[in-house]
């Protein structure tokens, strides 16, 4: 793949609630976009708590975790580490699986439970389910469409 080991880098510690979005955050000092970064995937579709990330050059990558590793993600400490070309290569293999399995699902079950952190967010997203006659409350149970239809139902927040 023309990608040596020497470029890839580990994120450990990632919260559940993080979106690769965030992740092009964290990592802005580096300028990386979409396509140099991953979310890892259990088979059910759910985040393993890892990501990683694709550097131009190794000493990027190596500078990276220099300066980042042990820095806050919300209120959780990521561990930035090296790793090999294969476990990039497998996670974004997992991402791709729950995209297929999900759709956007899993950014938007992100966004729900990003919300869901104030209590007036968890209310908002409680009635919502309650008025769809819905008593599963787990933003991962429920459809792209409905995550979607509250996400626009509620506007931009703040929550």
């Amino acid at each position: 793949s023309g990608l040596d080991d020497s470029q890839c880098v580990k994120l450990r510690g990632i919260p559940f609630s993080c979106t690769t979005n965030d992740l092009i955050i964290f990592l802005s000092p580096f300028g990386l976009d979409e396509t140099q970064v991953t979310l890892d995937y259990q088979k059910g579709g759910r985040l393993t708590g890892d990501a990683f990330a694709i550097f131009p050059t190794g000493a990027e990558a190596q500078r990276a975790i220099d300066e980042l590793n042990r820095k806050e993600i919300g209120s959780r400490y990521i561990e930035l580490l090296p790793c090999r070309v294969r476990e990039w290569e497998k996670a974004l293999r997992s991402a791709e699986d729950a995209k297929i399995k999900l759709g956007n699902a899993p950014d938007l079950t992100n966004r729900v439970k990003n919300i869901q952190k104030s209590k007036e967010g968890t209310q908002k997203w409680w009635d919502f389910c309650k008025a769809a006659g819905h008593t599963k409350f787990d933003p991962a149970g429920h459809s792209e469409a409905f995550l979607q239809d509250f996400l626009d139902s509620i506007g931009s927040g703040p929550y």
